[in-house]
């Protein structure tokens, strides 16, 4: 088993239960999770380094850890202010995070400084009468995506898109569908590259949900564009994954 390989089984085992190889024992990354700390429901991992979400004492914060032949070793924890990090996304050096509830930011952006990572922006909600209950996040080059509920449709069916520019990070665009009758967009969502990969699930014991499958969205020069909506079966878009080609 290489490096690699090592990390990722580490990392699955991490998602379980909040421990980690050593040896032929588990060793809980440290320290201890309190009770309540949330710690575990959110993680992203890119290379041989994993972000966690995590409450310390009263503060929520990202925990990073980094991996080396020795195991998982915690090298900082950031601290991301009062609402806790409820999806992590890791991009082209920098970290999307979600922020749980609703409020006038949707989500914070890590990058790192030197040696250590901080928080480096405030992802604006574009309108609080209409998006909130922020959920998951997803990231590649220079963007950042972020599920919410809209108001103005009866399901989560709205993706919040903000890029980093020459101004830093801004709300770029809205994609939700003009209609979501029995589909519940955005149940799950993936990107890298120049791609975006939105599922959407039939709403069981609901007639309709003609929007339910896999949407691919490619970065066009002023907007991410619909290209194709792929349906196979009832329950295609459950998950949904892409690797940019």
């Amino acid at each position: 088993m290489n490096k690699n390989t090592t990390a990722i089984v580490t990392l699955m085992t991490v998602a379980m239960c909040g421990s980690a190889w050593a040896g032929n024992d588990l060793e809980a990354l440290g320290p201890l999770a309190e009770s309540g700390s949330y710690a575990g429901q959110a993680m992203d991992v890119s290379g041989n380094l994993l972000a966690v979400g995590q409450k310390v004492s009263s503060n929520y914060v990202v925990m990073f850890y980094e991996h080396s032949a020795e195991g998982w070793e915690q090298s900082q924890a950031v601290n991301i202010g009062t609402r806790r990090a409820v999806s992590l996304a890791f991009g082209d050096g920098f970290v999307g995070a979600a922020l749980s509830g609703s409020g006038s930011v949707s989500g914070v952006v890590l990058e790192p400084k030197g040696d250590s990572w901080d928080v480096a922006a405030n992802l604006q909600n574009p309108d609080t009468s209409r998006f909130n209950n922020f959920g998951l996040a997803a990231a590649s080059d220079d963007a950042v995506f972020i599920t919410c509920n809209d108001n103005t449709q009866q399901y989560r069916d709205a993706v919040l898109v903000y890029e980093r520019g020459s101004v830093g990070w801004q709300h770029v665009q809205t994609i939700a569908p003009s209609s979501a009758v029995c589909t519940l967009f955005a149940e799950d969502i993936d990107a890298a590259g120049d791609m975006l990969v939105i599922g959407a699930t039939r709403v069981l014991g609901c007639s309709g949900g003609n929007q339910r499958g896999a949407h691919v969205y490619t970065r066009g020069e002023s907007n991410w564009d619909h290209e194709t909506t792929l349906q196979y079966g009832d329950s295609n878009g459950k998950w949904v994954a892409c690797d940019g080609t």
